[in-house]
């Protein structure tokens, strides 16, 4: 019998309103058909690397940001946990059937509190977090050069996230957390953002 890992994402048992998450609800489905295969679904939170979008916006702005509330404890993980995991359930290959495996780091940070950590690593002690309007997200998005397609699919999940359909399914028990913490993560980050 065949074994494999999918790389999923929290959010993926919803079949559409989360924008490109509902990619992965139908590749989901299409791996589930497959007989002759014992598959885990890996579905991780959001990644703490996703912060390096931010970078021009603090460079830029003096401030970090995005469409998310500050104040809510959101799952995050760090990618190296979530590659770390994948590496061990196809090590053990203890998976047997269709499962799913939600999996985020060691705590629920808010943004704010993320924000605080980077800005603690890149000099900026001060740095605030700002939630900013889904049109302003928009419109940044797209004067970035990003297609209004995949502009939209973005405004989906945020809208998605902010409504709490993204979010694990599971207890979140030990085997179901990595171990980076974001103020590990933010050294990771101050040297991409002092690289430019």
């Amino acid at each position: 019998m065949k074994c494999a890992v999918n790389l999923s994402s929290i959010g993926a048992e919803v079949p559409s309103g989360t924008g490109p998450i509902a990619g992965l609800y139908r590749q989901e489905q299409r791996l589930n058909k497959l007989s002759d295969v014992h598959i885990v679904h890996l579905r991780p939170s959001s990644f703490m690397e996703n912060q390096f979008w931010s970078i021009p916006v603090i460079k830029g702005n003096g401030i970090n940001g995005s469409a998310t509330p500050g104040n809510i404890p959101l799952p995050t993980v760090a990618t190296k946990d979530i590659g770390e995991k994948a590496a061990e359930l196809l090590d053990r290959l203890e998976f047997k059937g269709h499962q799913v495996l939600d999996f985020t780091g060691p705590k629920e940070y808010t943004l704010s509190e993320v924000t605080s950590a980077l800005g603690k690593a890149i000099g900026k002690p001060d740095l605030a977090y700002v939630q900013f309007p889904l049109e302003d997200v928009k419109k940044g998005m797209l004067g970035s050069g990003m297609k209004p397609g995949t502009v939209d699919l973005m405004i989906e999940m945020y809208k998605a996230g902010n409504e709490g359909k993204l979010h694990p399914t599971q207890p979140l028990t030990g085997e179901k957390r990595g171990k980076t913490p974001v103020e590990e993560f933010a050294k990771i980050f101050a040297g991409v953002y002092n690289q430019g």
